[in-house]
């Protein structure tokens, strides 16, 4: 791990030469695993009654 990786652009590529390296099904189990993470974070912003985004609008809900 080099000092690169600390910059914007270094830690992008860092990404991406991990993201490349994952399989295909790798890869749908992470994005599986975001999608129920995004689930649980608006979840839990609703009952704390803070405004989320409608995943199904991409409108801004208040919750008053």
């Amino acid at each position: 791990m080099g000092w690169e990786q600390f910059t914007p652009e270094g830690s992008e590529l860092a990404q991406l030469k991990v993201s490349s390296a994952l399989s295909v099904r790798e890869r749908l189990i992470a994005l599986d695993d975001l999608c129920e993470l995004s689930r649980r974070m608006m979840e839990n912003r609703k009952r704390s009654g803070l405004p989320y985004f409608d995943p199904s609008t991409g409108e801004l809900v208040s919750v008053i």
